[in-house]
Order: structure tokens, then C-alpha cells, then sequence
């Protein structure tokens, strides 16, 4: 009863989820991590990627062993050096030393943690940087990075480019929504909330088919296809942000064209227009 069908719900007997964007098995409004499939736990990396030697700066490796001895190149002095390990097997400490190989007795920076979440931030001048991963026990599928960003600091969001207003007639100020039936070329329609089906009979020669959606409120998946469609069986989708949606489907098949709105619960006033070309 959540106005998502059960085809294209993820949970079709919760009525507060709809979507799994991870797909850890978590619904997304529940799901303090809902891109991550992990849950913000680092995983075991794998094989290693590198056993000793030369580190990248904003490249994560993958280390394993007893003691792995690694260098890196900074570019200018004074720069700001964040060391962190996460994730894998066992208790990898890190060691960090300016001018020669790193241990744990001649460190000058050390991080010492119970398991593999370690960090350093050390000030570096310009050339070759050596740090170490050592441990009295063997290590296994740890990610080691050195980065030139606090990894403390939330990352700042890019700006949200303001939405374009719909060139579609606002067909929900004037008509009753809609939600099944026959469309014609270029009359848009006022899509009821929830899922809307809408056919469409294409003549012999039509060079493109463009379905499109505008105004109103809310989030909605627009789909075409040779049949019913969906969000897995398709000619053409379009899932962007908000009610604006457009779908450009070239040489479609003649005969009769299929066009799906899949909206959430809370949208509405939402108009619909096909154009065949």
C-alpha cells in the first residue's frame, strides 16, 4: 500500500521502504549508509597490492605480512600527510619517519591502535617520506592510504545547479489525473501518483518517440518499452532527481509503444507528454 507495485518494490510488504540502493538488504529511509553496502565497515581488501616500496598519495593499496617498508614522494615543504590503515585481519601498526626507513624504534610518529584502525597526521618537507606497517603477529587484508585530506573532514558537497523549469504544459492545473490508457502524439497528460501506464500506436516511419515528464512534486523513474515496462525491462529509463524526467527512443518498433511514471508516495501533480517524430 505504499504506491510503489511490487514489481519494482524492493520491499513489497513494508510500506515505509521501496528502494535498497546498496542492496545489503537494509531499505534505504532505514539504511544509515544507504550507498554502501558495507555499512561503513571497511572490508578485507583482498590479495595484496604491494608488499613494500613506492606509495601514491590518494591511491588506497592493499597490505599484508609481518613488516612492509614503504616511501613516498612529497612535493613541497610543510605539507600536511594523513597515514590511515582500515579494515582486514589482525593488528598492523604504522611508523613514520622523514629521513630514513621507518621502524618502531626510530619512528617519529607512530600510531599503535588495538586492531587496523590507524592514523597519522604528520608535517612533511618536499622529497622521499618512509613509513612502515609492523606488528608482532601477521596482518592480512589491510588498506593503507596517504592522502593530502584530513579524513576527519566531512568532504563539502558540490553545488546543486538549480533546476531548469519544465517547458511542459501544467496539464494537473486544469485535467483529473490519470493512471492507465491511451496517450496521444504531443497531448500531455496529468499522471496520477503511484504507477501510471499509457500506450501509444507508433506509424511505420517514425524516426524517435520522446516521452517526457515536468512540474509537480516528488521523485519518479520514467520507462518506454516494446511492452510493459519496468525498471529492469526497458527501452529507455530515466531516474534523475525530482519530477523532470525524458526518455528519447530512436527508430521505435510500429505498432503499440508502452510508457510507465513510477512515482513515490508523496509526489503529485506531475504532467506527461509523448512525441513521435
Amino acid at each position: 500500500g505504499d504506491g510503489v507495485g511490487n514489481n519494482a518494490d524492493a520491499f513489497p510488504n513494508d510500506a515505509t521502504e521501496t528502494r535498497d540502493t546498496d542492496g545489503d538488504g537494509i531499505g534505504d529511509n532505514s539504511d544509515a549508509y544507504p550507498t554502501d553496502p558495507d555499512n561503513g565497515v571497511v572490508p578485507h581488501c583482498g590479495a595484496a597490492t604491494v608488499s613494500s616500496g613506492k606509495l601514491t598519495l590518494e591511491k588506497e593499496e592493499c597490505i599484508a605480512g609481518g613488516k612492509g617498508s614503504y616511501y613516498v614522494w612529497v612535493e613541497a615543504d610543510n605539507t600536511d600527510l594523513y597515514i590511515t590503515t582500515a579494515g582486514g585481519e589482525g593488528d598492523a601498526n604504522i611508523y613514520f619517519n622523514a629521513d630514513t626507513w621507518a621502524s618502531s624504534t626510530n619512528a617519529q610518529a607512530k600510531s599503535e591502535l588495538s586492531g587496523n584502525s590507524e592514523s597519522l597526521h604528520v608535517v612533511a618537507n618536499r622529497g622521499w617520506r618512509y613509513i612502515s606497517a609492523d606488528t608482532s603477529s601477521d596482518y592480512s587484508g589491510v588498506t593503507v592510504k596517504v592522502s593530502l585530506i584530513d579524513p576527519s573532514t566531512t568532504p563539502v558537497e558540490p553545488p546543486v545547479e538549480p533546476e531548469v523549469p519544465s517547458t511542459l504544459a501544467d496539464m494537473c492545473a486544469t485535467e483529473s489525473p490519470q493512471d492507465y490508457g491511451s496517450i496521444g502524439n504531443a497531448a500531455p497528460v496529468c499522471v496520477k501518483n503511484g504507477r501510471a501506464s499509457f500506450y501509444i500506436n507508433v506509424p511505420v516511419g517514425t524516426v524517435s518517440l520522446t516521452a517526457e515528464t515536468g512540474h509537480g512534486m516528488g521523485e519518479l523513474e520514467l520507462y518506454t518499452g516494446e511492452s510493459w515496462p519496468d525498471a529492469t525491462q526497458n527501452t529507455g529509463k530515466s531516474a534523475n532527481p525530482g519530477t523532470m524526467e525524458k526518455v528519447v527512443v530512436q527508430q521505435p518498433t510500429s505498432g503499440w509503444y508502452y510508457i510507465s511514471v513510477q512515482s513515490t508516495p508523496s509526489s503529485e501533480d506531475v504532467t506527461l507528454k509523448v512525441t513521435l517524430n
